[in-house]
């Protein structure tokens, strides 16, 4: 059964990254769930929640999976790394998921919009 417009795998692991469950989101990792899938409507990702909830372990796990991309923006254009700032209130947790989206985007030869004014990119 389809919840939020996933299937029950990706489900499970959005819901484990919002609640801060690493262990869970490693075992869903391990078993190839999509780590890029977004709910329907809100467009966010398991990182999305992990940086909204301050879940710092959990935002690692998925980073350190290789898979995730950095630029996924939610239905408002936002980054994790936005979530991070204004709804987990981590500013070092922003930080570094910035880093991480900039090294991205030059990468992959894009030109990050300015965000918040919250620190340097």
């Amino acid at each position: 059964m389809r919840r939020y417009g996933l299937e029950p795998p990706e489900y499970a692991f959005i819901r484990a990254a919002g609640a801060g469950d690493a262990k869970a989101v490693q075992r869903l990792i391990d078993s190839d769930v999509d780590v890029n899938a977004s709910t329907k409507g809100a467009k966010l990702t398991a990182m999305h929640l992990a940086a909204s909830h301050d879940a710092r372990k959990t935002a690692r796990v998925i980073a350190q999976s290789g898979k995730y991309d950095f630029l996924a923006l939610d239905h408002k254009g936002q980054l994790a790394s936005d979530l991070a700032y204004t709804q987990g209130g981590n500013p070092a947790m922003s930080r570094w998921l910035a880093m991480i989206e900039k090294g991205q985007a030059m990468n992959e030869g894009i030109q990050l919009q300015p965000r918040l004014p919250r620190h340097n990119r």
